[in-house]
């Protein structure tokens, strides 16, 4: 078996790796380790895969195989594909970096990275005779030793469709109800290795007969190009170009990829499974790499790292001890691991360490950035100052104001020569390049963080301090129509003035107001922010942004009356921060709307008017207008006489 020789191959150097290892235990614990951690790779937990085709394989996804068919219709373990391959399988998938058509055989693509984290994209095409494949399953092989800390965040995109009823060896037709999806969207980490290490991928050939590489120009006779394996299941299918045209992407699958801590060589391989095709059900396909053939494909990273430039910030280089300092590591071609000597006989191997120098004195620090290329350093000079830094103290301190706010600032120092630097916009006091210089007290007409610190004349700040001052802020909404008697058929303007009487400012408002049934939406305006109207809940919303004391934004909204009846205007609005008589201040206005009034009617319309004030209504009864009864009975009654009279003479 190929397990039992690969033992046999490495047991006596591993014994010789270990004892070599023991021997240098004393040295290396006194070294510094390695941001990227790579361990034995006896932890791996992998197995060879037993054959070339014919065999059972498990994918890495947290979700399992797409489609769990293949166990039961080969008799073998739940939820795994089968690698059938009886056929050629090498001329329909291919592997592109691009998507357009004319890409679409693919080719083989190297891409050598300075960086352990390199990301990309690549697309999976098809060119088959059958036209589309079911699902797609990314081969990912990595060349050991990995990294513990290892992973790759894989996404795809492509096409979904229903699957035909019956499997077997037929050429079901396309499919026509495909929909176009992300498929996965996960990250696998050193652990999601399944098989390996071995040099050949599984695939089309004499059963039994390992023959295609993992890669375009690997040298299969030597071990040293053993890669370890894990499959992925794309959860998507391709489909060839021609056969439905339009498609995003051409039909191709599309492959985003990112790696994290990738130390050696990935290569990208991909299978076609179908539920029904000539060849049967299971997976058919790969594609193919083979040494000389045009149409091989492929994707390959190779970390090709160069020597770093070592370079770092600190957030301060002089200041009273005890002096903390945060070290920030810029060095360029990335480095993988980082030694700093601190210069008061401290070391650090993190990438940004903080330090914190207890004694006074002058340092200096030393970064060594380190890669398999190489390495460099890097010194700064820091000075540790015995002094006692300023305190700050505020009045009054923050809270819920009902009026404008002006705060003073009190600094302490022993030199007597301290600057007081504050700002208002959340930015650090002690960098920002918007922080003001404190002159006198400061005032706050609106919700406001300041945040403030001192520093004195040795450049010794004090902490950053921070207080929150909320002015109330008293939003209301008066309610004023065009109309305030109407009726059916009338287009009524609803003038909605939104006013701030502050003292401070209000921020995000959100005016809402739900249509009732028997009233229509004619349109609206607004002189601030946006309006929308929502027919299918029947709910306009008016977002007014900010207000500031004393302005009043106005919304315009027409309503088309179409039905009788009484209805309220009570629209329903939101204020960030301190405003607590909001309920009370938004008005409501109850609409009578009276039916539409006859052509023939001579008199006034009956109506009725409604006074509002706050959310208090007031309705005032119906007044009458036009002849009294008894005067049009006495009219008649004279008429009918008259008309008597004149048949008599």
């Amino acid at each position: 078996m190929i397990g039992g020789e690969k033992l046999k191959k490495h047991a006596i150097p591993i014994i010789i790796l270990f004892f070599v290892a023991l021997a240098l235990c004393g040295s290396a614990s006194a070294d510094s380790e390695s941001e990227t951690t790579i361990s034995s790779q006896s932890d791996m937990n992998t197995t060879d895969l037993p054959s070339n085709r014919h065999i059972f394989i498990n994918v890495s996804n947290d979700g399992g195989v797409k489609y769990n068919n293949d166990s039961a219709y080969y008799v073998g373990p739940n939820g795994t594909y089968y690698i059938k391959a009886d056929g050629g399988g090498l001329n329909e998938l291919h592997v592109s970096n691009s998507s357009a058509t004319t890409y679409a055989y693919g080719q083989v693509t190297v891409v050598n990275s300075t960086s352990v984290s390199p990301s990309g994209v690549f697309y999976l095409t098809n060119t088959g005779g059958r036209g589309f494949t079911d699902n797609i399953i990314l081969l990912l092989s990595v060349k050991g030793p990995i990294s513990d800390d290892f992973s790759v965040t894989i996404i795809s995109n492509g096409y979904t469709w229903t699957l035909p009823v019956v499997a077997g060896a037929y050429q079901p037709a396309a499919p026509t109800d495909y929909h176009y999806i992300t498929g996965v969207n996960e990250t696998f980490t050193k652990s999601d290795f399944q098989y390996g290490p071995q040099i050949y991928k599984p695939g089309p050939g004499a059963l039994g007969v390992w023959s295609l590489p993992l890669y375009y120009g690997q040298n299969t006779s030597e071990s040293s190009t053993e890669e370890y394996l894990m499959f992925i299941d794309l959860y998507v299918g391709n489909i060839k170009s021609s056969s439905v045209p339009g498609l995003i992407d051409n039909g191709a699958v599309k492959v985003q990829y990112v790696f994290n801590n990738l130390t050696t060589t990935a290569s990208f391989n991909m299978y076609g499974w179908t539920l029904a095709s000539n060849q049967g059900e299971g997976i058919s396909w790969t594609n193919k790499v083979v040494l000389g053939d045009t149409q091989s494909s492929g994707y390959t990273v190779n970390y090709s790292p160069v020597t770093p430039v070592a370079d770092f910030s600190a957030n301060t280089t002089s200041g009273n001890a005890p002096l903390n300092v945060q070290f920030t590591d810029t060095s360029s071609n990335y480095p993988t691991s980082w030694i700093w000597d601190f210069g008061d006989s401290t070391t650090s191997t993190e990438q940004n360490p903080t330090h914190t120098y207890t004694k006074p004195g002058n340092y200096t620090v030393t970064l060594t950035a380190i890669n398999a290329a190489g390495n460099s350093t890097k010194t700064l000079n820091i000075t540790a100052i015995d002094v006692i830094p300023p305190t700050v103290t505020i009045e009054p301190i923050g809270g819920l104001f009902n009026t404008t706010q002006t705060v003073t600032l009190n600094t302490t120092d022993d030199s007597g020569n301290a600057t007081t630097y504050y700002t208002t916009d959340g930015s650090d006091p002690t960098t920002s390049s918007t922080r003001n210089v404190y002159n006198g007290p400061i005032t706050i007409k609106s919700t406001t963080t300041l945040l403030f610190a001192a520093v004195d004349a040795s450049g010794n700040w004090s902490p950053i301090y921070n207080q929150t001052y909320q002015i109330k802020s008293d939003v209301y909404v008066n309610i004023t129509p065009s109309n305030s008697n109407p009726h059916v058929g009338d287009k009524v303007t609803y003038t909605f003035k939104l006013g701030n009487n502050g003292p401070g400012d209000a921020s995000n408002i959100v005016f809402t107001y739900v249509i009732p049934e028997g009233v229509e939406y004619a349109g609206a305006n607004v002189d601030q922010g946006t309006v929308n109207y929502d027919p299918t809940t029947r709910t306009l919303t008016w977002n007014v942004g900010n207000v500031t004391a004393g302005t009043d934004p106005y919304l315009w909204l027409n309503l088309n009356i179409l039905n009788p009846g009484t209805f309220t205007i009570q629209p329903t609005v939101t204020v960030e921060g301190y405003n607590p008589g909001l309920n009370n201040n938004i008005e409501t206005l109850q609409v009578n709307a009276a039916p539409k009034t006859s052509t023939a009617n001579t008199g006034s319309p009956t109506n009725t008017e409604t006074v509002n004030a706050a959310t208090t209504t007031q309705t005032i009864p119906m007044k009458t207008t036009g002849i009294p009864i008894t005067a049009l009975i006495s009219a008649l009654i004279m008429i009918g006489s008259g008309l008597a009279l004149s048949r008599k003479n």
